[in-house]
Order: structure tokens, then C-alpha cells, then sequence
């Protein structure tokens, strides 16, 4: 089995919570439907910019780490300001989410 795909997942965010910048397994689609609470801030990269933004995670912003574990752009395990891209040269999209509407994220955004 492979959560998320065939076993479904459920995320519960609190105050100040936040989640690792990422693509879905195997570039699928994702959709997230917020039930309630505060808005929820999400931000993203076209896809038409996903190798920029590889390239600046693995170059600039992780470069000891990437050298260490290759596979580390594939783990939510890391985080990068909006506002680093930013300063590198890509403009990442936000959009905020409000209780009772999806978001709908596409392959290898």
C-alpha cells in the first residue's frame, strides 16, 4: 500500500504549523479540502519552473546536505522561504485556502 494513493491520508494543522515544500509520489495530483479553522496559506511552483527550483534547492539553499543525500529534494524534510526563491530568480504562486473550499495541486507543482 502506498498512503495517500490507495490508503488516504488525513493532515490535522495547528496554530503555526506548517509543511515542507514538495511534489506528490510519482508526480500525481493532489486535492486538499480545508473543513475549518483559520485560512491556510499555500504556495507553489509551476511546473514549467521545476527544474529552476531544483536547481536552486540543491545549489544554493541545501547544497551540504544534497551532497550528503542526493535524494533529499524527495523527503519533506525541508523548508525554503518564498522569499529566498524570490531572491534567486523565482516567483513562487500563493494562494489562500478558506474553510469549505479545495485546493487542487498537478503534477510536479
Amino acid at each position: 500500500n502506498m498512503p495517500g494513493v490507495n490508503d488516504p491520508m488525513l493532515y490535522l494543522g495547528i496554530l503555526f504549523s506548517m509543511f515542507c515544500w514538495h511534489t506528490e509520489d510519482n508526480y500525481m495530483y493532489s486535492i486538499s479540502y480545508l473543513h475549518h479553522g483559520a485560512p491556510k496559506t499555500w504556495y507553489g511552483i509551476p511546473a514549467s519552473a521545476a527544474a529552476q527550483f531544483e536547481s536552486i534547492f540543491v545549489s544554493r539553499a541545501f547544497a551540504p546536505l544534497c551532497a550528503a543525500d542526493p535524494c533529499l529534494i524527495f523527503k519533506k524534510s525541508s523548508m525554503v522561504s518564498p522569499a529566498f526563491l524570490a531572491a534567486h530568480g523565482l516567483r513562487p504562486c500563493r494562494a489562500t485556502q478558506r474553510p469549505g473550499q479545495f485546493v487542487v495541486t498537478l503534477p510536479r507543482a
